[in-house]
């Protein structure tokens, strides 16, 4: 929840900072499913790896080499599908444009905070032992196991 929260916060910072209107087009057009997805994939990634290695150092490091090349060319498909909304004229550019631009910089923030936010949060929640883990860290795996 915390990321997703971050997430939006940061994005309408950037919105503020450019001088960008904060529209309520705007801010629905962050979808939060796509934003949580980036982050379950690569924990649901993680747990599998962690009953694999054994090692929550490894199981980091392997699950960010397995799924970085995928969430950054999702990412992709989705920003070049936003091409043609950049390349529009006069009330639809006033329409959308902004949309696309917000929800752009929630993808774009959202796979800054998995690789860096998330990584610190497992590494802070999982111990050394599978036998201590933490209670938010529990749900989440029995969140991402029980979804398979």
């Amino acid at each position: 929840m915390l990321y997703l929260l971050l997430s939006f916060i940061i994005s309408l910072g950037i919105m503020s900072i450019k001088g960008e209107s904060a529209s309520f087009l705007s801010i629905a057009a962050i979808d939060f499913g796509i934003i949580v997805d980036l982050a379950l994939l690569y924990i649901k990634d993680y747990f599998r790896l962690l009953d694999k290695v054994g090692s929550p150092q490894r199981a980091i490091m392997s699950s960010a080499e397995e799924t970085t090349s995928l969430l950054i060319f999702s990412i992709l498909i989705i920003m070049i599908s936003f091409i043609p909304i950049f390349l529009m004229e006069g009330a639809e550019k006033q329409i959308f444009y902004p949309m696309a631009k917000t929800y752009l910089y929630a993808l774009i923030i959202s796979i800054t905070l998995t690789f860096t936010f998330l990584i610190a949060c497992i590494r802070i929640f999982i111990k050394s032992s599978r036998d201590k883990i933490t209670l938010p860290v529990k749900f989440l795996q029995n969140f991402t196991l029980s979804n398979k």
